[in-house]
């Protein structure tokens, strides 16, 4: 079963990114943010809950 680890919260705008996800996801992450409203201008920040690598390998990518 394919779980993503992150999540984007949003508020007025600005957004941040919960988990960065595998490496490699950074494309599908940015793409998911995009299809749900949300430029990615808006992300200020990334918050990873702990050091696993599903929850953090895609955070280069994305800065």
């Amino acid at each position: 079963m394919d779980v993503p680890s992150h999540r984007c919260e949003k508020r007025n705008a600005s957004a941040a990114l919960i988990d960065a996800g595998m490496p490699g996801m950074g494309a599908s992450i940015i793409l998911e943010i995009s299809q749900a409203g949300l430029p990615i201008e808006w992300l200020r920040s990334i918050i990873e809950t702990h050091q696993d690598i599903d929850h953090y390998g895609s955070v280069s990518e994305l800065l």
